[in-house]
C-alpha cells in the first residue's frame, strides 16, 4: 500500500477513535461531576460548616465547574452538542480567566498578559474558546517543572501582514486575531514537533493519553482557525492561534 494513503487512513482512524472517546467521556464524566456539584452545594448550605471548610469546598466547586466546561467542550467536539458561536472580545475572555489560571497553575509559575490596541472581535463558542486557552496554559505549566512564566498575548494580524509571512500565507491570507500562549519551559524537540497534534501521541510517556493537543487542534478547526507552534529546546514554546476577524454582514 502506498505510504501516503496508509498514513491518511491511519490518521482518519485515529480521529474517529478520538471522536468516540470524547463522546463516551462526556457522558461518563458528566454524570460524576453532576454528583460532585450536588454534594458541594449541600455542604455549602450547611450553616455549621466553618469558614475555612467553606473556602475549600468553594474551591472544589469552582474546579468542578471548570471540569464541567471541559466536558461540554468534549460534547461539542464529538458532535453530541451543537456549538453556540457568539461575538467575543479575546482580551476580555483572557482577563476573565486570570483567576482560574492562577488556581490551576503552580505558585512558582507567573502569569502575564499583554493585549494589543483595538483588538478585532472574533466569533466563537465562548466555552470552547475559554477551555482552549486554559488547556494550552495548563500544558505550558506542565512544561515548566521548576517554575517559569506563561505569557498570554493578543494582537491583530492584517491580511497584508499574512501575505508578507510565508508560513502564514501558505495557510490563508486574511485578517486574523492572534492569541499567543508562550512559556519558558523545556521546549519540544524538532523530531516530534510535527506530531504533537496527532491523536493519542503524548510527550508525557505513560502519564498522558495524548488527547489534549489533538482536541485543541480540532476545536481550533471548528472555529475556522489555525495554530502555529514555535519551540526551542531549553528556551520554551509558543502556541500561536489565528482566528478569523469577525465582520458583520449586511443582514446583521
Amino acid at each position: 500500500m502506498n505510504t501516503t494513503i496508509h498514513q491518511a487512513f491511519t490518521q482518519s482512524d485515529k480521529m474517529q477513535a478520538l471522536d468516540r472517546l470524547a463522546s463516551n467521556l462526556s457522558v461518563e464524566l458528566g454524570s460524576v461531576l453532576s454528583k460532585i456539584m450536588t454534594a458541594t452545594n449541600l455542604l455549602l448550605s450547611d450553616g455549621a460548616l466553618p469558614a475555612e471548610g467553606k473556602e475549600n469546598i468553594a474551591l472544589i466547586r469552582a474546579n468542578t465547574k471548570y471540569a464541567e466546561a471541559v466536558v461540554d467542550v468534549l460534547s461539542k467536539f464529538a458532535g453530541r452538542k451543537p456549538t453556540q458561536p457568539e461575538i467575543l472580545d479575546a482580551r476580555k475572555v483572557l482577563s476573565d480567566l486570570n483567576s482560574l489560571l492562577s488556581s490551576l497553575l503552580r505558585p512558582n509559575i507567573a502569569i502575564e498578559m499583554t493585549h494589543g490596541q483595538d483588538i478585532w472581535p472574533i466569533k466563537a463558542d465562548l466555552c470552547q474558546f475559554q477551555n482552549l486557552i486554559v488547556a494550552l496554559a495548563v500544558n505550558a505549566g506542565e512544561a515548566m517543572p521548576d517554575g517559569g512564566r506563561v505569557h498570554l498575548r493578543t494582537l491583530n494580524l492584517t491580511k497584508f501582514e499574512c501575505e508578507m509571512n510565508a508560513q502564514i500565507a501558505a495557510i490563508a491570507a486574511t485578517d486574523y486575531v492572534v492569541v499567543e500562549v508562550a512559556d519558558t519551559g523545556v521546549g519540544i524537540r524538532a523530531d516530534i514537533l510535527d506530531r504533537i497534534f496527532e491523536p493519542f501521541f503524548s510527550m508525557k510517556g505513560e502519564q498522558g493519553c495524548g488527547c489534549g493537543l489533538s482536541t485543541a487542534y480540532g476545536t481550533i478547526k471548528q472555529m475556522n482557525g489555525h495554530i502555529i507552534v514555535e519551540s526551542d529546546v531549553g528556551m520554551g514554546t509558543t502556541f500561536r492561534i489565528l482566528l478569523p476577524r469577525y465582520m458583520a454582514n449586511a443582514a446583521e
